[in-house]
């Protein structure tokens, strides 16, 4: 008796629906799925998360949609915070050594791009709770992209996106959710 129990309840794990589409929209689908090797079922449920995905992102702050969480990366892009690399690849920083002189306290410059990255970069670490991974670009002499991905209360994202939002080095910032639960 266990063994149809446990059937039944399988089968009604899935739902069948039929869906009417228009033919030229049927065909790309059909050769795309098939260049994927996927199934019809299979295609349709991934369109149905990225849909789901894509449009749940309108509705973030609404818990019955999203319950609260998010899975996703928060990127930006930031004015280069004082490096650069020569031909040879070698890793300098653009300050006067004179000025970086550790046995004179007083003449120490930290330039502000300098500053402000020291500062994101403690800004992150009061959200150890949601940063999953970071990744730091060096993407010209002239700025860096940074990738932070993030899992985890949708209004812990939201302020660590305000904080890193404050600086003025941190020129584009987009948030991208890939899942909400």
């Amino acid at each position: 008796m266990d063994s149809e129990k446990k059937e039944a309840s399988k089968k009604n794990e899935y739902e069948r629906f039929s869906v009417s589409v228009p033919a030229d929209l049927n065909e790309k689908f059909e050769v795309l799925r098939g260049q994927l090797n996927l199934s019809r079922s299979d295609a349709i449920r991934k369109g149905m998360r990225l849909f789901l995905n894509q449009e749940s992102i309108k509705y973030l702050d609404d818990p019955k949609v999203t319950k609260g969480n998010v899975l996703g990366t928060i990127s930006y892009i930031e004015k280069a915070h004082t490096h650069y690399h020569d031909a040879a690849g070698h890793h300098h920083h653009d300050h006067d050594e004179k000025k970086t002189n550790l046995s004179d306290s007083d003449s120490y410059y930290f330039p502000v791009e300098q500053l402000e990255f020291i500062k994101a970069n403690d800004l992150q670490h009061h959200f150890l709770d949601i940063i999953v991974s970071t990744t730091h670009i060096h993407a010209g002499p002239e700025k860096c992209m940074l990738i932070i991905a993030v899992n985890g209360s949708y209004s812990r994202v939201q302020e660590l996106i305000g904080g890193l939002s404050h600086f003025k080095t941190i020129e584009t910032i987009k948030f991208s959710p890939l899942e909400m639960y």
